[in-house]
């Protein structure tokens, strides 16, 4: 009995994760990986995927976690089922349990002026770009950490990495996004 209170203890202390709702819808999430990540009281997968909703952690298996070291801060495409954790500080955390993990190694590159916009009914990430190459400005799809680069940016020439994308609003057209990997002041 003190041994099985013991392991109990244990695995609580450890950061080991009690999983829920492993039956959550499969899609694919884009957005940025970060690695490491801690969490209160250790609990934590240690991985997760940063959107521009979102942050959710990822459930690994070993190959797939030793494939990764070193792309903390790449946009990825993630593969999976949504799930959620929970733990003894912690409750419903999202995570999906990873079953492909896409890193974008091609790309696009574009140069041209940030600008901060509005839209017709919120519908705009609150950024674009004035492509040096397109006719049209492209949104820029970002995460929440990458936000305050961005407002430091504006008006500003500007050198972006990420992967391009088209947008589809309900009031606003069909329109180029890019999912923003970087954004530099350009030379």
């Amino acid at each position: 009995m003190n041994k099985l209170i013991m392991l109990a203890f244990f695995l609580l202390t450890t950061g080991q994760q009690a999983f829920a709702n492993t039956t959550g819808k499969k899609q694919p999430v884009i957005g940025i990986l970060r690695d490491p990540v801690v969490g209160l009281g250790s609990e934590t997968t240690g991985i997760a995927v940063e959107t521009s909703t979102d942050s959710r952690e990822l459930i690994l298996s070993k190959d797939f976690k030793e494939n990764l070291v070193g792309f903390d801060g790449r946009l990825v495409e993630i593969q999976g089922r949504e799930t959620t954790l929970s733990g003894v500080e912690t409750k419903n955390r999202p995570a999906i349990k990873v079953s492909a993990i896409t890193l974008f190694p091609r790309l696009q590159k574009r140069t041209g002026i940030l600008i901060a916009v509005a839209a017709i009914g919120g519908e705009t990430s609150g950024y674009e770009l004035d492509s040096d190459d397109s006719s049209e400005n492209i949104e820029i799809i970002y995460t929440p950490s990458q936000e305050a680069d961005l407002k430091k940016l504006v008006d500003q020439k500007v050198k972006i990495t990420g992967k391009q994308t088209t947008i589809k609003g309900t009031e606003t057209p069909e329109h180029p996004g890019i999912y923003l990997e970087t954004a530099l002041a350009a030379d």
